[in-house]
């Protein structure tokens, strides 16, 4: 089941997967709330912004995250050393169960 939410004001199901687009926008407006709302679930982040900063870095390692892309261009493949999109796609599944994951 798939379900859409503006914003982050709702009851996460068991074992939910996370999918957040703009993210450094719920990460900078309140930090506390976002970490404890993602917490307990597979949580993959999207962002124009990479954490590329060092603003950006320190909220993204408090957070936890796994920074997969740090170019701004989608650079996956510099740090995702996989031959297709599929297992570059794998990668980032198997990677979000044990961490959240910033793109």
């Amino acid at each position: 089941m798939v379900e859409y939410h503006d914003g982050i004001d709702f009851v996460l199901v068991d074992n939910a997967l996370i999918i957040v687009d703009e993210a450094v926008y719920f990460m900078f407006e309140d930090l506390l709330k976002f970490k404890k709302f993602r917490i307990n679930s597979s949580c993959v982040s999207f962002t124009a912004t990479p954490a590329n900063g060092s603003v950006e870095e320190k909220v993204a390692a408090e957070l936890g995250y796994a920074v997969v892309d740090k170019s701004g261009a989608l650079m996956v493949d510099a740090t995702v050393k996989a031959p297709s999109v599929e297992e570059k796609a794998a990668h980032i599944k198997e990677l979000a169960k044990t961490t959240p994951v910033l793109l």
